[in-house]
């Protein structure tokens, strides 16, 4: 599970591509790894809610809320992979 700009994504910012989370993401996949990106989670999520996924304004971990939305994208995955 790859975390992403959350704050970027709450304020409605484009978030900049980064080239070396890119080339994370593909070099995990080539090696046969289950790579969820939580950035059109949190994106999606926060087009139809202002309720936010971390603990609070000094404490960037996520909550409960944030946890359950990248924790259920990850049963997921692994439940399809084969």
């Amino acid at each position: 599970v790859l975390d992403s700009d959350r704050a970027r994504i709450r304020q409605g910012l484009p978030v900049a591509k980064d080239a070396a989370r890119e080339r994370f993401i593909e070099l995990a996949r080539s090696a046969g790894a289950e790579v969820v990106d939580t950035l059109p989670l949190f994106a999606a999520h926060y087009s139809r809610s202002s309720l936010r996924l971390e603990v609070g304004p000094s404490d960037g971990h996520l909550n409960g809320l944030g946890q359950a939305i990248a924790m259920h994208a990850a049963a997921e995955a692994l439940l399809a992979s084969p």
